[in-house]
């Protein structure tokens, strides 16, 4: 892939920094709420500023002078953003003044990147005239531009002012297998990120909660371009504050998102209540799914493989999954493997399968175990030919099919599956009663 000139937004906690990463992507990629600090990992998105012209676009979290565990970790990630930049967007408050942290901010910018192209944006201008929004910040000899991330202004001049900055460059189409990491808080999803990516792209903590936002980025091996998404923790109880709620939302959509999801649970403790929610969500969003018992290095090595059939037979996927036992801590897992059983699992949900050989599994299917008489009449199943793929369905046609119980129509998919050797990928099945033509 051509390598994009990389924007970074700076600023104190709570000036706007992901409201105007979300105006600027066009869609609601950072949470964004009114507590200070919601922003941990940076967040990255490519957009265009003029055409054939893009740009790498990262929002990080506020930098502030007191920090605990968590905003120390925000730091470090934001002083890694900064370090990839080509440009930097400070960002200031309007309403509030020039405040101490915006000195020391541009200070330490000064002295660590004193080349680094910068824009002073004075966020929260809307109602104010540009004189007034920004006569706290000429004192700072920056250049200035008044934008509101609210109502939008400002955005088209500071694409204008970004196009002069920085070299044209075009993205390269290419198709990339979206991968997405989902799982219970603490199952160690932010730990498999980083070592999928090689670099410290999520800030890992022993809390639960810590990923907040969905990260998203992207990286090579032989078997092709993958984009990964890190999801925030699903959490069993309903979502009590806004946050978690956004949280949830986010991962819900990443999967809507993704061809495949990596289901990472923790093999020592077993699958949970909420590892089987999480199986359930991901078998209704149709998504592929490669199983990742995570924290294998709390076992012995021989009680391993016992342990990761157990966590998979639990999860109610509906549908095989291949399955790998990791040490994401330790870094012992068996990447490429994993890669290629995710490529696989989406090459089978894009089969293309022939009526006439579905039609003779479904009779060696019902030969095998015929659908048991309901009401005095045995259902009567005659054809199948395939409804659609990614996910795959398959329909059947015959009389009498509503009466076919919902466990026959699980044994019909899970058969289905076996002989046409489709794995890691849901395969849905839809009956519909035959015309009578009596009638």
């Amino acid at each position: 892939m051509k390598e994009l000139p990389t924007v970074v937004i700076i600023g104190r906690p709570n000036v706007g920094k992901s409201r105007f990463f979300n105006r600027l992507t066009k869609h609601p990629a950072a949470i964004v709420d009114a507590a200070p600090g919601m922003t941990l990992d940076y967040l990255t998105e490519t957009i265009p500023i003029a055409p054939n012209h893009h740009v790498r676009l990262i929002d990080t979290g506020g930098v502030q002078g007191e920090e605990d565990d968590w905003t120390a970790a925000a730091v470090r990630q934001t002083e890694a953003a900064v370090g990839k930049a080509d440009a930097l967007l400070v960002m200031v408050d309007a309403r509030s003044g020039l405040q101490y942290g915006d000195k020391a901010l541009l200070n330490w910018l000064r002295r660590q990147w004193p080349r680094l192209p910068r824009l002073l944006l004075v966020n929260k201008a809307e109602g104010l005239l540009e004189a007034e929004a920004c006569a706290d910040f000429y004192s700072l000899q920056e250049d200035i531009l008044p934008v509101s991330a609210l109502r939008g202004s400002g955005v088209s001049a500071l694409k204008k002012k970004l196009e002069v900055m920085l070299p044209a460059t075009n993205i390269e189409n290419e198709d990339s297998l979206t991968l997405a990491i989902v799982g219970r808080p603490n199952a160690g999803k932010s730990t498999l990120l980083n070592r999928l990516l090689k670099e410290e792209r999520a800030v890992v903590s022993s809390v639960p909660g810590t990923t907040r936002d969905s990260i998203m980025a992207s990286f090579r091996s032989r078997h092709g371009l993958f984009s990964l998404i890190d999801t925030a923790g699903m959490r069993r109880q309903r979502a009590r504050t806004v946050r978690e709620r956004l949280s949830v939302a986010a991962a819900r959509y990443a999967l809507q998102q993704a061809k495949v999801a990596l289901l990472v649970a923790d093999m020592a403790a077993g699958a949970s209540y909420q590892d089987k929610r999480i199986a359930s969500l991901i078998a209704e969003s149709g998504c592929a799914t490669v199983v990742i018992g995570n924290k294998s290095d709390l076992l012995p090595r021989s009680e391993r493989p016992a342990a990761l059939r157990r966590l998979s037979a639990a999860l109610p996927l509906g549908f095989s999954a291949p399955a790998f036992a990791i040490s994401a801590l330790n870094g012992r897992l068996p990447v490429e493997a994993m890669l290629a059983a995710a490529s696989t699992a989406i090459a089978c949900s894009s089969k293309q399968f022939s009526t006439a050989l579905l039609t003779r599994t479904l009779i060696e299917i019902v030969k095998h175990n015929p659908p048991p008489i309901s009401g005095g009449f045995r259902p009567k199943l005659r054809y199948a030919h395939q409804g659609g793929k990614d996910p795959l369905q398959i329909v059947i046609h015959g009389g009498g099919v509503k009466r076919v119980a919902d466990d026959y129509r699980r044994y019909l998919a899970s058969a289905f599956a076996s002989r046409l050797e489709i794995i890691g990928t849901p395969l849905r099945i839809e009956l519909r009663s035959e015309d009578n033509p009596y009638a």
